[in-house]
């Protein structure tokens, strides 16, 4: 009985065993197709890669061969280069020409001169752009020169175009704001009251508008038509030109607000207040540089140092005082009170310190043995003062007189503080009035007016340079 049941474990176990091998059979065979399949497709790949090295190693080696034959060859390469431009060229200039005949076609159509110039303005700047992309492709040659000496000759189509568009908007505007200024001119009547505020409307209409709106298409109207003059080809319309700029000009004369100017009296106030503000300081500190180089006294060494430490401040730090001392003298001497001349003249008369240095320096050059021996003859010392060492120190006296003339003449800002009345004005304060126009900076009047204003200077340099370049040796033998 075991052994039989044995046999019939085994007999179980035995139809299990097969019925699993035969399944994993079917199994492995079903794996070995798909190892198959893999297998076939990377043998392809395989043979796809081979033959990319392959073309890849022939290209390396015809980038080897071409690099080769380059530098063998180099320069007969670079020359069929060369030969291989005109084509593009010739293609660009065929194209030019193309459109250059659809302008022609254009103006040939145009029915009347207004549609010739808006046909015939960009041309110009067609060709302009046309050379410049010409040049940096291929080199400058005969051809280019030819259109570019074409678009000179056209270039007078958009000048006149310009011209003809902003004088359109000029002469609307202009026309705008006479206009308005009829209107309300209108409401103004002989014996009828005038409101203050008409008065400032008309006044910022005349002065605002004409600013904003007319003056700036104005003086591009008068511009172009001066560059036309020049450009036309017509000679009957560069005299309508003409007028047309001197109309303008007419224009903007009437309509600007006039600055009234006293030149020559400016002129002859600088020199007033600089002569006499010279001759007083030259005076005053020819005498008091005297005791500081000649006499001994207590104070002699720091005084005249004091002095100049004092007049090193800036003048803007007493600049109120100074105007605060002219109000109140003005109220007891008129003569000396602010909007005066002489007032300015004592304004400018503190200018000592430095100038008494100076001449002190040349009286310490002058021999001492001089006035000794004038005082043995029975000379006093003011007589050995005006009759010895004046006339021998004339040279520093005449470069003082200069000096001061010149800082006086120059000077700005206290005449600007002081003088309110502009027939008072000095020459520095009406040279700034020409630099200020009502619309823009005159620089014409500014310069012309700057340069007359040198001769004054000019003037006393060349009379006084006669002392400046005499020696004192020279003086010493004639004392």
């Amino acid at each position: 009985n075991d052994l039989k049941n044995l046999y019939h474990n085994l007999e179980y176990n035995w139809n299990i065993l097969s019925h699993q091998s035969k399944e994993i059979y079917s199994r492995i065979k079903e794996l070995d197709s798909k190892i198959l399949v893999a297998i076939s497709i990377l043998e392809n790949n395989i043979k796809n890669l081979k033959e990319e090295e392959r073309k890849l190693a022939l290209l390396e080696e015809e980038n080897e061969f071409l690099e080769m034959q380059r530098e063998l060859l180099g320069t007969e390469i670079e020359e069929e280069e060369e030969k291989l431009k005109p084509i593009s060229k010739y293609s660009e200039l065929k194209t030019f020409l193309k459109n250059l005949e659809e302008k022609i076609k254009e103006i040939e159509d145009a029915k009347n001169f207004e549609d010739l110039i808006i046909i015939c303005a960009p041309l110009e700047e067609e060709f302009r752009n046309f050379v410049s992309e010409y040049i940096l492709n291929f080199d400058r040659d005969e051809l280019i020169s030819k259109i570019e000496s074409a678009a000179d000759k056209l270039r007078w189509f958009q000048e006149y175009n310009t011209f003809l568009n902003k004088f359109e908007i000029f002469s609307k505007n202009l026309n705008n704001t006479i206009e308005k200024i009829r209107t309300y001119l209108s409401d103004l009547s002989p014996g009828k009251t005038v409101n203050p505020n008409l008065l400032d409307t008309l006044y910022d209409i005349a002065k605002t508008d004409y600013v904003n709106l007319v003056s700036p298409n104005m003086n591009v109207v008068s511009k172009k038509a001066g560059d036309l003059i020049d450009l036309l080809p017509y000679k009957d319309i560069k005299g309508d030109l003409k007028r047309i700029d001197g109309e303008l000009f007419r224009i903007d004369q009437i309509w600007k607000q006039k600055t009234r100017h006293y030149f020559l009296r400016w002129v002859r106030n600088s020199i007033f207040v600089a002569g006499i503000a010279a001759i007083i300081t030259t005076i005053v500190c020819s005498i008091a540089a005297y005791p500081f180089s000649r006499l001994r006294f207590w104070g002699r060494k720091y005084g005249i140092m004091t002095l100049l430490l004092i007049q090193m401040f800036p003048s803007a730090v007493y600049m109120i005082a100074i105007y605060s001392l002219l109000n109140l003298l003005g109220k007891f001497v008129p003569f000396l009170g602010l909007d005066t001349l002489t007032g300015l003249t004592f304004v400018y008369l503190g200018n000592i310190a430095y100038n008494m240095y100076i001449i002190k320096g040349f009286y310490d050059t002058i021999p001492n043995s001089l006035e000794e021996s004038a005082m043995i003859d029975g000379a006093t010392r003011f007589q050995t003062f005006y009759k010895i060492v004046i006339p021998l120190a004339r040279p520093i006296l005449a470069v003082v007189v200069i000096l001061t003339f010149m800082g006086v003449f120059n000077e700005f800002i206290f005449a600007r503080i002081i003088l309110r009345d502009a027939k008072n004005y000095t020459y520095a304060i009406g040279l700034w009035t020409f630099s200020s126009g009502p619309y823009l900076t005159e620089w014409g009047l500014f310069t012309a007016a700057a340069l007359l204003g040198m001769l004054p200077m000019t003037i006393l340099f060349l009379s006084l340079q006669r002392y400046i370049v005499s020696g004192l040796t020279k003086g010493a033998v004639k004392g």
